[in-house]
């Protein structure tokens, strides 16, 4: 984290704190009272006051100042999340970048509660403000759906998405992740392309891939996809590494970039090319849709698309804050899709 960000994370944070002492519609301290208060530069106090009119704390009026949007409560909210009963590197990763974030926010405390085969034995407490859950490792069974439902309290989905149903949601923007990567692979050269679908058949999945494809299609390149067997005897990188060699001894190699569902196959596929006798990325460029966890142990180190967590949680609480004060009835973030670049797509030609 840099300097500036440092100096901006602690000014948000005081000054987060002396809006405690400020009624609804109060002016607020003005921009050079800050600077002097807190001996920091113009930089500084802007990205502290943006963070907290995101945060709906303030509001900021043209030739007039800065206004209290709200009237602080000594109250604590608590954030039920809710995690499968069983160890998962994606789970347990946002279960502490949870436990990291909440932090910023006073106003909040996280309890945890674990469920087994996805049901809920007992309704959550009355200070229980909100129930939060990962979607992405353990779709909740229908029985657990309707128990939320009917508890009435507002529910987040992280990395899952129910239209029909009133939850409110962050989730990956699957069509830009989609496109993003076909697009990296293109501009690095790669002129035939394989997507390799590893995971359960999920809508959000399937979603990423059809934009890969009509990505591709859009720009004449070739793309076949190769749907991998899975079974819960064996580890997706099994599955994967047998399926693509299987494909690569029916079809040979027509395919200079991979894109694969999921990073955790990431090892498997890489078993697969190498014991075909092709290169990472010499011969082949293969790139990965990246949720939570640690990082690929791949070498070359695997280039992935993905979110910013810390970013969608960011998002997630201030917009909590809003349905709390009952502004809104729930909300539907798509975050924003970057590339990491590793090792694993060849260089632009």
């Amino acid at each position: 984290m840099g300097k500036l960000q440092v100096q901006v994370d602690r000014l948000y944070r005081l000054l987060d704190e002396e809006l405690e002492n400020f009624h609804k519609d109060e002016r607020f301290f003005s921009v050079q009272k800050i600077m002097d208060r807190y001996q920091v530069n113009l930089r500084v106090v802007n990205g502290a006051l943006d963070r907290l009119e995101n945060a709906g704390a303030i509001r900021r009026e043209r030739y007039r100042g800065i206004f209290c949007r709200e009237t602080r409560h000594p109250d604590i909210s608590s954030i039920l999340l809710i995690m499968p009963d069983f160890p998962g590197a994606e789970m347990d990763s946002f279960a502490e970048l949870v436990r990291n974030h909440i932090t910023e926010y006073p106003e909040f405390r996280l309890q945890l509660q674990r469920f087994l085969k996805n049901d809920i034995d007992k309704p959550p407490s009355e200070e229980v403000a909100a129930i939060l859950l990962f979607g992405d490792s353990a779709p909740p069974s229908m029985q657990m759906l309707t128990c939320l439902a009917d508890w009435r309290k507002p529910v987040i989905f992280f990395c899952r998405q129910y239209d029909d149903l009133p939850f409110s949601c962050v989730n990956h923007n699957n069509t830009e992740g989609g496109m993003l990567a076909c697009e990296y692979l293109i501009s690095h050269g790669c002129r035939s392309l394989l997507t390799i679908h590893s995971e359960c058949p999920l809508y959000d999945v399937e979603e990423r891939f059809c934009a890969f494809e009509t990505y591709a299609k859009l720009h004449n390149v070739p793309c076949r996809r190769l749907n991998s067997q899975i079974s819960a005897e064996e580890s997706a990188n099994y599955h994967v590494s047998s399926s693509l060699t299987e494909y690569l001894n029916t079809c040979g190699c027509h395919f200079d970039g991979i894109f694969l569902d999921s990073y955790t196959s990431a090892q498997g596929v890489f078993a697969a090319l190498r014991n075909y006798g092709l290169r990472i990325p010499d011969d082949v460029s293969v790139i990965a849709f990246h949720g939570f966890g640690e990082e690929s142990p791949c070498r070359p180190p695997l280039t992935t698309v993905g979110c910013r967590p810390a970013e969608g949680l960011h998002l997630l609480f201030a917009q909590l804050k809003r349905v709390l004060r009952n502004e809104i009835p729930r909300f539907h973030i798509q975050l924003p899709m970057y590339v990491k670049e590793g090792g694993s797509v060849r260089r632009p030609v």
